[in-house]
């Protein structure tokens, strides 16, 4: 099968991150980059040796395929717009910030029928595979409690440092909870109802998350941006089955540990790989075989938006929120490739 071409939008740490997945992966064809400040197109250009293109609809034109790494606030409108075009679209998370915009997307990407994928890398990491996995196989008996966790400085290299301006980031509670609250859906299913608080303080913002389900499982997330620049990014969770606890420390050494009732620990060998060049590779096969990127869909993207909102509501009142939790949509979202 072909390669299929893809360009780039945006020139941050994203799309640096993604084109330097994209350097091992053989069924892509990086066409060009486009849709940031002519400076950085520059230095893209050269650290990777692809074609800036001056306008968006000149990408569009020569692509199969773009890989959004935009500001969040942007996402509806380049997406729509690829849309337009035929061109089948991956989007950095979180979807979108409003969930009217997110459902806009899915819906206009269905109709186009053109493949939409949000790409939550958590769901293609090493660690979290594993504990995908051992859900999925039952091992150890059910999944009765998750505990997630996330914490790093505070951002300031993104242009104009728009991730510190909660009306165009969501702020760590959208932009950095999701992360965790996605996983949380993608192993357990839909949460009952959530309770949630947070701390803004000049050097400290952060949010925690309890979620409760119908079957009685539980779950928690933490997030947060430190000031502190020595402070490393940390990431981890503490997963409780039946008859295990699987536990993921990114700062230790032996970062996967696995407790048995016996008393007995191991830490077992999981192949290491890059979640971006998984996901992406991921989402080159379903452009090659014609087939949904269920794995991570629009649709996927969308629901993990709506219970990030729903336990910022939570935060900002104090109260349980029940779920399922949509403020803004009326009606179901149809599939419109079925119509």
């Amino acid at each position: 099968m072909k390669k299929v071409r893809i360009g780039i939008l945006g020139a941050g740490t994203m799309a640096k991150r993604h084109l330097t997945a994209m350097k091992n992966i053989d069924k892509l064809e990086v066409v060009g980059v486009t849709s940031a400040r002519p400076e950085s197109l520059e230095r893209i250009n050269k650290q990777f040796g692809i074609r800036a293109y001056s306008a968006q609809d000149l990408l569009l034109e020569n692509v199969d395929a773009v890989d959004v790494c935009l500001p969040t606030f942007m996402h509806e409108s380049i997406t729509r717009m690829a849309a337009v075009f035929g061109v089948h679209v991956i989007c950095e998370k979180p979807i979108a910030l409003d969930p009217v915009d997110a459902k806009q997307m899915v819906d206009t990407c269905g109709k186009a029928c053109i493949k939409f994928m949000v790409a939550h890398c958590l769901r293609f990491r090493s660690e979290y595979v594993f504990l995908k996995e051992t859900v999925a196989n039952k091992r150890y008996g059910g999944l009765v409690d998750l505990t997630a966790w996330r914490y790093g400085t505070l951002p300031g290299s993104a242009s104009g440092n728009w991730l510190m301006d909660k009306k165009l980031s969501g702020g760590p509670g959208v932009d950095l909870h999701i992360h965790d609250v996605d996983m949380i859906r993608y192993l357990m299913g839909e949460p009952a109802e959530v309770y949630s608080g947070r701390i803004e303080k000049e050097k400290v913002i952060s949010v925690n998350s309890a979620f409760r389900f119908d079957s009685g499982a539980m779950a928690r997330a933490a997030a947060g941006w430190f000031i502190s620049p020595e402070y490393p990014f940390t990431q981890g969770y503490r997963a409780v089955f039946e008859n295990a606890i699987i536990e993921f420390h990114s700062q230790n050494r032996q970062p996967l540990t696995i407790t048995t009732p016996d008393g007995r620990s191991r830490n077992p060998s999981i192949e290491k790989s890059d979640p971006y060049a998984n996901q992406l590779e991921y989402f080159a096969d379903c452009i090659r075989r014609d087939i949904e990127p269920e794995r991570s869909s629009g649709r996927e993207g969308m629901e993990s938006l709506l219970l990030a909102l729903a336990a910022g509501e939570s935060a900002a009142t104090g109260e349980i929120v029940r779920l399922p939790y949509n403020p803004f949509i009326e009606e179901p979202i149809a599939d419109s490739r079925s119509e």
